[in-house]
């Protein structure tokens, strides 16, 4: 839906600014498509990067993940953002990699090493597989050939929303995915910080 189309309830507010992501040339896909951040998120990053050069950490998530900033700082105040380090959820126990569905916080020093490597890693992909290959993939990948520690934070992720009936969001959760509406966000909030309003 296009933000003039959209009701005034789900409109972007003037005060977020919205960074769109130009296609490389050598993309092959269309970069219009809803499912393009998927395997272009990465860009976002490094645009990020070069507009936040000192920032102490970076964020990558899907659209659809509620953030509890107060267990966020928690996770980092623990962290030093000099070192270069990832920090999230781990997919599986086998499968240590950290996804945009739960969020993956990096600090600047690892943000730095990344972006050495990810275009050539993404030219690679896009070489031999057409570019399908999920954004998120190919962080952890990069991040673990560089040596860079993926580290699973117990309860950072708290689930897909809506959770199982009779289930209350975990207060020192992180990320939530699939909160897609306004409602979504607005009930998590009232779980997680209603003693906070």
């Amino acid at each position: 839906v296009a933000e003039a189309e959209a009701p005034a309830s789900e409109q972007v507010p003037d005060s977020v600014r919205l960074l769109p992501i130009t296609c490389p040339d050598y993309w092959i896909l269309d970069c219009g498509t809803y499912t393009a951040s998927i395997y272009l998120g990465h860009y976002g990053l490094r645009q990020m990067l070069r507009l936040h050069p000192r920032a102490w950490w970076f964020l990558l998530c899907d659209d659809d993940v509620y953030l509890n900033p107060y267990a966020l700082g928690e996770v980092l105040r623990r962290l030093n953002h000099g070192v270069a380090v990832c920090v999230g959820a781990h997919e599986r126990g086998d499968r240590q990699l950290l996804s945009y569905w739960s969020g993956i916080v990096c600090s600047n020093a690892a943000v730095r090493l990344l972006d050495q490597h990810l275009l050539g890693a993404t030219r690679e992909v896009v070489r031999l597989r057409l570019g399908y290959s999920a954004g998120d993939f190919i962080i952890s990948k990069c991040l673990r050939d560089l040596g860079v520690p993926l580290v699973h934070v117990n309860g950072f992720f708290g689930g897909n929303w809506p959770l199982p009936d009779g289930t209350s969001a975990p207060q020192y959760a992180v990320t939530f995915h699939r909160t897609i509406r306004r409602q979504d966000f607005e009930a998590l909030d009232w779980q997680l910080h209603k003693g906070m309003w």
